[in-house]
């Protein structure tokens, strides 16, 4: 299969013979020799047999023209490629929203949890901070209430005690009483 060799006024690199781009519809500068590509001229059907490329239009005396406005440079750059079959589609765009969103509920819960556990902690230390001295007097308080409560059963024993002696006195002096009135 024999190549032919193209030089291209477009798209293609060094002029290379690429069989791909030379199966495309082109066409001929009848100035220059160049050759184009329909896609990259952004033509649909081939112009007329005297088709001249825009660098040597830019070139070209502007006598026939009425106008002084300047032929701007224009860059000949191959149209969008196509997409390659079986290629993989982008993913949805409202998956990729719902994954953000989702992370995002994910890390606001992470940071909310530990400011609460470190709000939790401070409140904590500041509790047992202000209750240490509250603490403290209670405890001198119970003290105080035993060493009273242990006074005061010493006091109602030693009480009964002396109840009862009383009560062995009288006891006593009734007898007494009674064996003097017998005598």
């Amino acid at each position: 299969m024999a190549t032919k060799y193209v030089e291209w006024g477009c798209c293609a690199k060094d002029n290379e013979t690429d069989e791909n781009l030379v199966d495309e519809k082109f066409i001929k500068c009848t100035s220059c020799g160049q050759s184009y590509h329909y896609a990259c001229l952004s033509v649909t059907e081939s112009p007329n047999k005297s088709w001249k490329c825009p660098t040597c239009l830019s070139c070209a005396p502007k006598v026939n023209r009425k106008d002084s406005t300047p032929i701007r440079n224009v860059q000949m750059n191959r149209g969008n490629k196509r997409v390659a079959i079986g290629s993989p589609s982008p993913p949805p765009i409202a998956s990729n929203k719902d994954e953000i969103r989702t992370m995002i509920r994910d890390i606001i819960k992470t940071e909310f949890n530990l400011i609460l556990t470190q709000f939790n902690k401070t409140v904590v230390s500041t509790i047992n901070q202000e209750m240490e001295p509250i603490r403290k007097e209670i405890q001198e308080v119970v003290a105080s209430m035993s060493f009273m409560n242990d006074r005061f059963e010493a006091f109602e024993k030693s009480q009964q005690f002396t109840v009862e002696v009383i009560k062995n006195l009288e006891s006593e002096n009734k007898e007494l009483k009674n064996t003097r009135s017998s005598n």
